[in-house]
């Protein structure tokens, strides 16, 4: 599963990609499929070597990087991963990060005309009305190692 650690130290001001999704949301209601698809894209920008910050919610990771204290002029691009985009968070995301490549993974399109949806520069879905269903990307997430079994 996911740690709050980032990602690669590489990449200069303005030059890092911030990870987020429901996750991220102080009132998100974020699922096992939502840190699965994280930690599958999180995997991919290490492959890359691709520095990035995770932006969560304080009560995924109390002590992680919050949403509203990432510095806008940090990042050249926000990646929105995973889950439905719809709503006044997603909205406010866009509007926190304007001049950022805002990119959603593997997300539910439930309406592509809704704001949430249209902010994005690039919206890669798992499903949406009108295409076909392309693989979730926790299904692909890096195993972890099993727990320790006692007894």
């Amino acid at each position: 599963m996911s740690t709050p650690t980032d990602g690669p130290d590489a990449a200069p001001r303005g030059g890092r990609v911030l990870l987020t999704g429901w996750f991220s949301f102080l009132h998100g209601e974020a699922t096992v499929g939502d840190l699965l698809a994280l930690d599958r894209v999180r995997a991919a920008l290490d492959r890359q070597g691709t520095a990035y910050d995770t932006a969560w919610s304080g009560g995924f990771h109390p002590r992680g990087l919050r949403l509203d204290a990432a510095d806008p002029g940090r990042y050249r691009a926000v990646v929105f991963i995973c889950g439905p985009l719809h709503g006044p968070q997603i909205e406010d995301l866009h509007r926190r990060f304007p001049d950022c490549l805002r990119i959603a993974v593997g997300v539910s399109v439930l309406d592509a005309a809704d704001p949430a949806v249209r902010g994005f520069h690039r919206v890669l879905a798992r499903d949406a009305p009108d295409a076909p269903p392309r693989r979730d990307l926790a299904v692909s997430a890096p195993r972890s190692p099993a727990p320790p079994v006692v007894g």
